[in-house]
Formats: structure tokens, C-alpha cells, sequence
């Protein structure tokens, strides 16, 4: 890997780890495994200034996960993952698939299926199972009957047994200045695994002076050393996670729930799924073996929505209670706050034609928005009222206002515009800009033609009370 990133001419330095889960900032805390272990590496990469390369960060990482493949494929079993510091909280995985059950081997099952399924969906570049596998185990014991038949005592060959798997100490080396001396131990190098052809070169003293090879008395058996299995909430738990190349993670995990909801399980039973509502969802057993609860990315995005959605309703409820305190009048409230859902007549198409997608930064764009564009709908009905209120007839009360109040929304509205350009092309608040520079236009072409129209139709209906004769 480290010889594949360093061809990069975008590189401007990297290091390698063997043995750990590089640093342990909080983005490898959330992805990577903190164990260590001979079995896991890392390699950092840092790039050069944006300013100074013409490839991204994401076309740079997109192309290294196709180099990455071939050595993958040397390696069978192996998972190898490309991971860009995000610009927001980071997650143990763009779609990520908590499985929870309470048979072990059930889990296991569990895990390989949808780790299968994941596999086998629309541009999954790269796939995690923490499901751990088993471990070969040699288990040395003394054969106590052959071990008295041979003379030797069953208590000191397996001193010696023990000696020869764990190590011993041998004496202590004394440093001059030193109080402690430091153990000198007698072991197998480590690294080397311990191989049972060791046991015929060792011999321990039996009766009469014959030294007889441990090989003799020690039985070996092969067994799987019990994997460990994670617990969440005190009950059994893996977890799938899988990364796009290009695609956002909905459309993918809306396939993959279809596809894994309500399978049959090896011991009867089917599979429950869930979590893909607005409040986040805990594992239930009782009415199902295993369950599957979708967090990751997804969940994210559902818990800023709902909380944003929350903002936006409290915001624009709070707005319509002072309208109605103001004008004392519902009707004349609600007039103003029809600024509000015109807003995304140019929000969706904005992020269209900008291709960029609709994040948790442009709802809180609509949040925001939400105040400025209310203002050009009580210019004009300020106006309208104040020359209703001078004698003028109703309709040339709208034309007049509509003309005098024009300029200042058009100024309004260009303030907001170059104001939000510069926030384009940043990765966080990039749907923040596009929100205010298209929710404001498509808000404040509305508003000019639409206000009119209603208030023509209010008054129509409802003649001002406070209307001089002319």
C-alpha cells in the first residue's frame, strides 16, 4: 500500500504502521479497530495544497481504492480501506448495518449474509465485517499414564512443558547503579509460531537416569480458540459497514433493507430490520432471533433532519404569532409568511443545476432564509396598508407599493446573493450558500407577484377598517 500511495504525485508525505490503527485521532477512533495486532496496519497520507494540485481529494481516493484492488487480491481476506478525514463528524461507516442476536453462531451467519448482500449492491467500494473469526489452538497436555509408564514424574515434565510454551527465567542480570535486578528469560522468539516438532528435541530426567523426549508423553489437540463477540447494551452485537465510490448512501440502503428484511434465519424465524424511522430505534429479541438496525450516515441524516425540521416549524411558528400580534389578523400573517415554502421552488433546482446535494446545512439554510424573506413580504404590506390608509383605491394602493418597495427587495436580495457566493464551493456549508442564493431569488420573484394578488383578494374580501375616504 505504502509503495502504491507513494507513486502519487499529490503526495507530499506519508508513514506507515504495522501493528496499529495509525493515529489515534477521532476519525481512526470511529473507523479503524483499536486493538493492535500483527494483523492490522496503517498508512497516513498527506497531500498537497488544494490550491496547488488540479485532482481532489475524492478523485485522488476514488482512483487509489482501484490500485488498492490488486493487492487486496493477493491477500484473500483482507480489507483494506480508504479513509478521507471528513468535513463533518466522522462515522464508523457511510451505511452501516448493526446486527444483533442472541446465538453466537447465529450472528456469525448473520454477518457473512449481509455481508454477501452488501457485496452485491451498485457501487460499494469497500465493505467491513467486525465479526471476528476463529483462531487455530494447539492444547498440550501431559498423558499421565504414558508418563509413569516412561519413569517420569507427570508434575515435572509439565514444569517443563510450561517452561518450554510461557518461557522461564533463568537468573538475573544486576545493572551497576541499580537496586532491581533485571530477569533474564529463556523463551521462543517471538514471532515464531510454536511448532509440537519442538517437543521431540526437549527431554526431562525419568528413573534410573534416562531422559525421555516430552513428545513421548504429550498429547496434542487441535481445537478453535473461542473468538471474542462484541456486546452493545448487553446483548450480542456485529456490525457490516460498506463505502460508496460516487453514489449518496439512500438509495443504497433502501435496496439492501428491501433485500435483507424478513429473510429466514438457519433456526426459524426471520429478520427484522429497522431504525430507518425519525427516533432511533433500540433492538428488540423478543419478537424476532436477530435484528437488524441501520445506522451510520443514514442515521445521521434522519436525526439532523428531524431536529432541523423541529427548528424550522418552531422558527416559522413564532413568526406567525408575531405577525398575528402585530396585524391582528391571521389572515394578513399567513399573506407574509407565503414567502416561506416559495423558497423551494429554487432550492431543489439550485442543488440540481449546482450538483450538489441536499445536506442538513441547507435545511438550516431554509431556517435562516426563512426571517429575510418575510421581511420583502411586510415591506409591501406595510405599504399597502399606509396608502389604504391615505384614501388611494386598493388597486392603485398594490401597484404603488409593489414600485416603491421594489428597489429595497432587489438590494435585499443582491446583498444575500454576493454575501452566499463565497460559500459555495466549501464541502460543509456548500448547500448553506446554494440555499440562499436560489431560495431567496425564487422567494423574492414570488413574492413580488404573489403578495399582490393575495392582498388583493384579502382586502377584496375584508375591506380595511382604517381606510380614509378619498
Amino acid at each position: 500500500m505504502a509503495a502504491l500511495v507513494a507513486r502519487i504525485p499529490e503526495v507530499r508525505n506519508w508513514q506507515s504502521s504495522s501493528g496499529l490503527a495509525d493515529v489515534p485521532d477521532f476519525n481512526s477512533m470511529m473507523r479503524m479497530s483499536p486493538e493492535k495486532g500483527s494483523t492490522i496496519g496503517a498508512v497516513r497520507v498527506n497531500l498537497t495544497d488544494k490550491k496547488s494540485r488540479e485532482r481532489s481529494s475524492i478523485v485522488i481516493a476514488a482512483e487509489l481504492r482501484k490500485a488498492l484492488t490488486a493487492v487486496s487480491a493477493k491477500w484473500p481476506g483482507s480489507t483494506i480501506q480508504v479513509l478521507e478525514d471528513p468535513p463533518g463528524p466522522p462515522l464508523k461507516g457511510t451505511i452501516y448495518a448493526e446486527l444483533y442476536a442472541k446465538d453466537p453462531e447465529l450472528l456469525r451467519w448473520l454477518a457473512e449474509r449481509v455481508e454477501k448482500e452488501f457485496r452485491a449492491t451498485y457501487d460499494m467500494a469497500e465493505v467491513t465485517n467486525t465479526e471476528k473469526a476463529d483462531r487455530p489452538q494447539i492444547a498440550l497436555s501431559i498423558d499421565r499414564e504414558k508418563a509413569i509408564r516412561a519413569g517420569v514424574l507427570p508434575a515435572l515434565a509439565a514444569h517443563e512443558l510450561k517452561a518450554l510454551t510461557d518461557g522461564s527465567v533463568i537468573g538475573y542480570a544486576h545493572t551497576e547503579g541499580e537496586r532491581l535486578g533485571e530477569p533474564i528469560r529463556v523463551e521462543i522468539a517471538k514471532g515464531e509460531a510454536f511448532d509440537p516438532a519442538f517437543l521431540s528435541g526437549v527431554t526431562v530426567p525419568g528413573f534410573a537416569g534416562v531422559r525421555v523426549p516430552l513428545s513421548e508423553i504429550v498429547a496434542t489437540t487441535s481445537r478453535s480458540e473461542p473468538r471474542e463477540i462484541d456486546k452493545k447494551d448487553g446483548v450480542m452485537t456485529a456490525a457490516v459497514g460498506g463505502e460508496l465510490a460516487s453514489t449518496t448512501p439512500t438509495y443504497a440502503v433502501l435496496d439492501l433493507d428491501r433485500r435483507l428484511a424478513g429473510i429466514e434465519l438457519p433456526g426459524g424465524g426471520t429478520l427484522s430490520t429497522g431504525n430507518l424511522t425519525w427516533s432511533d430505534e433500540r433492538p428488540d429479541l423478543t419478537k424476532s432471533p436477530a435484528v437488524l438496525l441501520w445506522q451510520g450516515e443514514m442515521r445521521m441524516m434522519l436525526d439532523s433532519y428531524r431536529d432541523l425540521a423541529k427548528s424550522l416549524m418552531l422558527s416559522v411558528g413564532a413568526i406567525f404569532l408575531i405577525l398575528v400580534a402585530y396585524y391582528r389578523s391571521f389572515g394578513l400573517a399567513m399573506i407574509a409568511l407565503s414567502a416561506v415554502p416559495l423558497c423551494f421552488i429554487g432550492i431543489f433546482p439550485g442543488h440540481w443545476l449546482m450538483n450538489v446535494q441536499f445536506s442538513a446545512s441547507s435545511l438550516v439554510g431554509v431556517t435562516a432564509i426563512s426571517g429575510v424573506v418575510v421581511r420583502s413580504s411586510l415591506l409591501i404590506i406595510d405599504f399597502v396598508i399606509d396608502y389604504l390608509k391615505a384614501g388611494l383605491p386598493l388597486k392603485d394602493a398594490l401597484i404603488d407599493a409593489g414600485a416603491v418597495r421594489l428597489r429595497p427587495i432587489l438590494l435585499t436580495t443582491l446583498a444575500i446573493l454576493l454575501g452566499s457566493v463565497i460559500l459555495i464551493p466549501d464541502p460543509v456549508f456548500g448547500g448553506l450558500a446554494i440555499t440562499f442564493i436560489f431560495g431567496t431569488i425564487a422567494s423574492t420573484i414570488g413574492t413580488i407577484f404573489l403578495v399582490p394578488v393575495l392582498l388583493n383578494y384579502y382586502f377584496a374580501k375584508y375591506p380595511y377598517a382604517g381606510r380614509k375616504e378619498a
